[in-house]
């Protein structure tokens, strides 16, 4: 029998009433890029706990760091990555906190999408309605945070250009700045430096991939490419794929 691991969250009643509700919707989800929804776990004193797999190397940012990622193609992960979010706007959800902690990697090194936008549901009780919000702004595009927080398949799609950059430096958008400066920043839609080799840590950034990477983080929404189109635009980048195509 596999491992497993509980993701623990209090809510009040009608908190565990949504929860329980979002929980059934995460279950009818089957990709291998996002992460499993074992089952809801609910005990006295208001507290559930959603089960997922125990995946061994942890969140992608943390394996990206670590000497077992050395030789793995940052590409291929990305592209894994975009396959799971466009898989899960093609089911209708919006995933709305898209960054390296919330994506898992198994032992094989195929990442998984996790968080699925329910910990979004779970912080914004009456007793914490800015708790998730506070730490993770800085993936979000400018129309979250000049719109009530409202966010959709393209602010997604923003957050996915960012977490790209964040993959290859291993830093969070902005991360020169304060958050103060950075709130600004990203209502701005300042867009981000080239980053360099050094930088990188030795992976290649090519042109091709950042071409993709502005394009996603366009201030025009509208300008966005659909994460359909950004998939097969990484896939032309991946020389394996590419052949096959």
């Amino acid at each position: 029998m596999g491992e497993f691991v509980l993701s623990v969250h209090w809510c009040d009643t009608n908190d565990v009433q949504m929860l329980r509700q979002e929980a059934l919707i995460w279950r009818t989800l089957t990709h291998p890029n996002v992460l499993q929804f074992v089952g809801l776990h609910s005990e006295e004193f208001d507290r559930s706990s959603l089960i997922s797999p125990w995946l061994e190397n942890g969140t992608l940012r943390h394996f990206l760091a670590d000497s077992r990622s050395h030789g793995v193609d940052v590409t291929q992960l990305i592209w894994q990555v975009c396959r799971g979010l466009a898989y899960l706007h093609s089911q209708g959800i919006v995933h709305g906190d898209l960054r390296g902690n919330n994506i898992l990697v198994d032992k094989d090194f195929c990442p998984k999408v996790a968080d699925l936008g329910l910990a979004n549901f779970i912080t914004a009780s009456n007793s914490a309605p800015q708790a998730k919000f506070i730490g993770t702004f800085r993936w979000c595009a400018p129309e979250v945070l000049l719109d009530d927080g409202v966010r959709s398949k393209e602010s997604d799609v923003y957050a996915f250009g960012w977490t790209i950059i964040e993959i290859f430096t291993l830093e969070r958008p902005h991360h020169e700045a304060d958050d103060f400066r950075a709130i600004i920043m990203v209502c701005q839609g300042e867009p981000p430096a080239r980053p360099g080799a050094e930088q990188c840590h030795g992976r290649l950034l090519s042109d091709e991939l950042w071409k993709l990477v502005r394009s996603c983080l366009s201030t025009q929404v509208s300008e966005r490419p659909v994460a359909d189109e950004v998939m097969t635009r990484l896939e032309s980048l991946l020389p394996s794929l590419a052949t096959s195509m």
